[in-house]
């Protein structure tokens, strides 16, 4: 397996998910529509969904966040987390919620 930090991808995230409706569905839909989503997991507990995630940097992580998960009308919250340390200063805040 391929290191992601080796090969240009800077930042390493898990992503999760709190959702409604048919959850094999979302986690397809997300799967589907980005690259830097590199695996999605249903689960139990505070969030429906895992999603692994790899970017380039921070910028395109907030990207990913902001224009394709959060615009998915039925991922309902989010919460991040960045495994690295110092990592957590490059997105302001780690719940984003729909206003």
């Amino acid at each position: 397996m391929t290191d992601p930090l080796s090969v240009g991808f800077t930042v390493q995230a898990m992503i999760g998910v709190a959702a409604e409706g048919d959850l094999r569905a979302l986690g397809a839909t997300l799967e589907a529509i980005d690259d830097e989503i590199d695996y999605v997991v249903i689960a139990s507990g505070r969030f429906d969904l895992l999603l692994e995630v790899v970017c380039e940097d921070s910028d395109q992580l907030l990207e990913l966040v902001n224009d394709t998960i959060r615009a998915t009308p039925a991922a309902l919250r989010r919460g991040l987390h960045l495994p690295r340390p110092g990592e957590a200063d490059l997105l302001v805040g780690h719940a984003l919620t729909r206003p």
